[in-house]
């Protein structure tokens, strides 16, 4: 069984990453089964990416989604505090 995953990060308010997920040129809700995205929106990336779902009836299932709590560049911004709060994403 083949994977398909997206090779970029979506890190905006909910409503722009499902306009962003479920249209442009490559429209990767009809095909993508990852994604990836920043958690420094909060829980709405989440909700929005459920919310485009529903929109291809797609279940939600049959998607993931990776989080990036941080990353290793020098000069992060995240901080030990932030990355400790953005473990539990539901």
């Amino acid at each position: 069984m083949w994977s398909f995953s997206v090779r970029r990060k979506y890190a905006d308010i909910g409503n722009t990453v499902r306009l962003q997920y479920t249209g442009g040129l490559y429209s990767c809700s009809s095909w993508a089964d990852l994604v990836t995205t920043h958690s420094t929106p909060g829980k709405g990336i989440i909700d929005g990416l459920k919310s485009a779902l529903g929109c291809t009836q797609v279940k939600a299932a049959e998607r993931a989604c990776f989080v990036v709590v941080e990353m290793s560049s020098e000069g992060a911004l995240t901080t030990a505090q932030y990355r400790a709060g953005k473990r539990v994403i539901t």
